[in-house]
């Protein structure tokens, strides 16, 4: 039953969303390519492409000082692969934001020897301090979006209900897991996935992970310190990408256009839809239509971003096959010498 709801929500959202992909697209699609083709600066465009690759290195890092925290390390690139083969994995998932995060764990231990609970508990750590980063920038990006005439009332208000939802429940997360009480724990309670032998043993190693999150806020705030700030250099970099990716196309944009630009990307990548695929470009060219009374400019922002996206899960699928293949070429080798 549980599965019967979770392919309905996930078919109906990804109709919703390829019927808005396809609705911009006959609405701004022409006149977005046209912009392109004509103003596309290769420079700026370039400029774009390295803050865009380089974007990936603060991920690592942030990860690397969760990981030191917890007295283990990942070398710069096998964490960058990882990095990018679970980017491709969350992509193609209902949510950008996640999905990869088991293969990153699977590879983890693989690769690295880090144990499933000490994995486990670094990821979502990780994510916690990337999600909290975004609730920030989603409060000021939410404020100076009260500012614009041109956004509706009814969009402001969804779009302060949708941001005052995230900060709660991080806020309760982190409150939850200070005091040991467990969030992770009380969901997998409540939709009752402990009720199997498979799911009881699945609850041991949620509150084991709970416990090491707890150990974690409690003893290493440095670590937390630090790898916010990491987020933070993220956020920099987020802000020089969109800058220099609007140059492209031959317009400049202030630092509250992008900072709002930059918030709106993040609420179409929480959308259960794969690639924020509609959301993404409903956005982008609202927000120029409303700012500028041209949505194509969004639209076209937003077919970059889409081509920039997809590159890196191809980029991510040839890691996941290299590392299926050494997979498969180990448990060969120990099969054959079982045999022998």
């Amino acid at each position: 039953m549980v599965n019967k709801k979770r392919n309905f929500g996930f078919i109906l959202f990804l109709t919703l969303g390829v019927g808005l992909f396809l609705y911009f697209l006959s609405k701004f699609g022409k006149s977005a390519i046209d912009l392109i083709y004509q103003n596309i600066n290769f420079k700026y465009l370039g400029i774009y492409i390295a803050l865009f690759f380089f974007s990936f290195c603060p991920l690592v890092w942030r990860l690397q000082v969760i990981l030191k925290a917890h007295k283990k390390h990942i070398g710069f690139f096998p964490l960058l692969k990882q990095t990018i083969a679970g980017y491709a994995v969350s992509y193609i998932t209902p949510s950008v934001r996640m999905g990869g995060e088991p293969l990153r764990v699977y590879m983890m231990k693989k690769e690295n020897g880090i144990d499933v609970k000490t994995g486990s508990s670094c990821i979502v750590l990780d994510k916690f301090v990337e999600f909290a980063g975004s609730a920030i920038y989603g409060i000021i990006g939410l404020f100076l979006i009260m500012f614009i005439p041109g956004v509706t009332f009814n969009m402001k208000l969804i779009l302060g209900v949708a941001v005052f939802i995230a900060a709660s429940s991080l806020m309760f997360f982190y409150y939850r897991t200070v005091r040991a009480k467990g969030s992770l724990s009380s969901i997998v309670k409540i939709f009752k996935f402990n009720k199997t032998k498979k799911g009881e043993t699945f609850l041991g190693a949620v509150l084991d992970v709970e416990k090491r999150m707890a150990e974690f806020f409690e003893k290493d705030k440095r670590a937390f310190f630090i790898s916010f700030l990491f987020y933070c250099v993220s956020g920099i970099t987020f802000v020089l990408e969109f800058k220099f990716l609007i140059l492209s196309l031959g317009f400049d944009a202030g630092i509250t256009e992008l900072v709002i630009l930059i918030t709106l990307l993040g609420l179409a990548n929480v959308a259960p839809s794969p690639g924020g695929i509609g959301f993404l470009e409903a956005t982008q060219s609202g927000l120029f239509y409303a700012i500028r009374n041209d949505g194509s400019i969004g639209f076209a922002l937003s077919l970059i971003i889409r081509c920039m996206g997809l590159f890196m899960v191809a980029i991510g699928f040839l890691l996941i096959s290299q590392f299926s293949g050494k997979e498969i070429w180990k448990k060969m080798k120990k099969e054959s010498k079982e045999g022998q």
